[in-house]
């Protein structure tokens, strides 16, 4: 049996939000198997990538943002291996799995871009 954790690995495409408030940007997400979390959206042709941690817990996803440090509780549910609903303070968004996240930072490895950022903070 797969593991929570290792079901979310991958880039994940923003279907809907509750809210729809980003229909017009593009927001990709990745998890990689390292406990790192980028979220990206593009905007006016421009993309801007929030680096986070991540873990989970039961059916929970556990954020931090290292440069702006407190942990985010967010609940998850995957569907059929390719659709992940998130429901962060009441609104839920939907992401559906594809094979390759499109913005620049993910195609760098996973081999510290957070503890970058930490070190650059510090």
């Amino acid at each position: 049996m797969i593991s929570p954790a290792s079901a979310l690995v991958g880039c994940w495409l923003l279907a809907s939000s509750g809210a729809d408030s980003r229909a017009e940007e593009r927001v990709e997400v990745q998890f990689k198997p390292s406990g790192e979390l980028l979220y990206a959206t593009l905007e006016k042709g421009k993309w801007s990538v929030i680096l986070l941690t991540y873990r989970a817990e039961g059916n929970h996803i556990i954020s931090n943002q290292p440069s702006a440090p407190r942990e985010e509780k967010t609940e998850f549910s995957l569907r059929d291996g390719n659709t992940l609903t998130l429901s962060f303070g009441g609104e839920p968004s939907s992401y559906t799995r594809i094979s390759a996240c499109t913005f620049p930072a993910a195609k760098q490895s996973s081999s510290g871009l957070v503890s970058r950022v930490k070190r650059w903070l510090s």
